[in-house]
């Protein structure tokens, strides 16, 4: 969590987005999350600062499943990548946004 937070602060402060947004929330929970530039760029910085994209457009499955397998189930959490590691979309912000929704709609467990 504390790794998510320090990323978040760096690209509010990359995409000059207000400390006080919900934006983290609404993108990594699936909370009312908006298809704008904003979101989609917010998207994109998170995993590329988290490490995520193993090259342009394309999710590095182990690094997701070592991201989330402390607080998931590991087998989970790589069926679902298994389905969403190559995201469609024009831009690569647009694969970020896409990436993110896949990944709610197909997973399996509570976040």
């Amino acid at each position: 969590m504390a790794e998510i937070m320090e990323v978040t602060k760096q690209c509010y402060k990359k995409l000059d987005i207000p400390f006080d947004s919900d934006l983290v929330e609404r993108v990594m929970y699936n909370r009312n999350m908006l298809e704008d530039q904003t979101t989609k760029k917010f998207a994109n910085c998170m995993l590329a600062g988290l490490g995520l994209w193993e090259s342009e457009g394309v999710i590095d499955r182990d690094a997701v499943v070592n991201f989330m397998a402390m607080k998931y189930d590991a087998k989970e959490v790589r069926d679902i990548v298994g389905k969403c590691f190559r995201p469609t979309g024009e831009t690569q912000e647009d694969k970020a946004y896409n990436y993110f929704k896949c990944v709610f709609k197909n997973k399996t467990f509570e976040l």
